[in-house]
């Protein structure tokens, strides 16, 4: 079973946000930062990110809020069909 990615450009986010919604993903923003987690929710201008793993570090959840334009794309993982 092979895993496909999809990215979502800075343009196509606000149409498919909804669609984000757990979904775990890579956001890159314009300044180069990438930040790696599950999309817990959003507003009509950002994006709230909460880092995979960092749980059994710390035993904190962190949470990132990145404005949408700020944000270059958006890349997820999808399993192919068998």
């Amino acid at each position: 079973m092979g895993k496909r990615t999809t990215r979502i450009y800075h343009h196509q986010i606000a149409a498919q946000i909804t669609t984000l919604l757990q979904v775990t993903a890579h956001v890159i923003l314009w300044k180069g930062q990438t930040y790696f987690g599950t999309i817990v929710s959003y507003t009509a201008d950002s994006l709230t990110v909460e880092d995979k793993g960092t749980f059994w570090y710390n035993r904190k959840r962190h949470t990132h809020t990145l404005l949408l334009a700020d944000i270059r794309e958006v890349i997820t993982e999808r399993q192919s069909a068998e």
